[in-house]
Formats: structure tokens, sequence, C-alpha cells
């Protein structure tokens, strides 16, 4: 569960950060990314902007995508992985 939060936080959420503030295209075609995530400070991405409001954004926005990674991923990894056989429970 710690990976799915990790990815969750740090990987995906500041992507769909950028998307949130700057859209696809601007995205896309700058090359942006953030720089690093301050946590009382703003955000400085790589055109040298600034994002007032990171905090707020990581919280709303990294909660419901762990919750779909754990939610989601879980269920389906236990149904491709094999099943324990009765001998292996001894």
């Amino acid at each position: 569960m710690g990976g799915g939060l990790y990815l969750s936080i740090y990987v995906i959420t500041p992507k769909l950060i950028l998307l949130w503030v700057y859209g696809w295209s601007r995205v896309h075609q700058e090359h942006l990314r953030l720089l690093a995530t301050p946590g009382h400070a703003p955000w400085p991405v790589s055109n040298g902007d600034l994002i007032a409001q990171g905090n707020q954004l990581l919280f709303a926005i990294g909660v419901p995508c762990w919750f779909a990674l754990v939610f989601g991923l879980y269920p389906l990894l236990r149904l491709l992985l094999p099943r324990r056989r009765e001998r292996d429970r001894d």
C-alpha cells in the first residue's frame, strides 16, 4: 500500500496539478514539471512560475488517486495472483 501512496502523491498528482493549472497542450509543448514541492511555500515550475496553493491541490487530488489505486488495483492483483493450496497453508 505504501508504494501506491508514493505513486499517487509524488508521480501522478504533480502531473495532474500541472495539467489542471496549465492544460495539456502547454504542459506537453513546454515540457513543464514541478521542480520542488515544499510544505509551506509556493511550488516552483520549470518555466519560472510559482503555484501558490499546491498543498491543497496535492491533498485534494492525491487522496482520490490513492483510493483509486488501492480499491481498483488491489482486487485485480488478488485475482491475478495464484491461489494458495491447502498443503501450503499448513
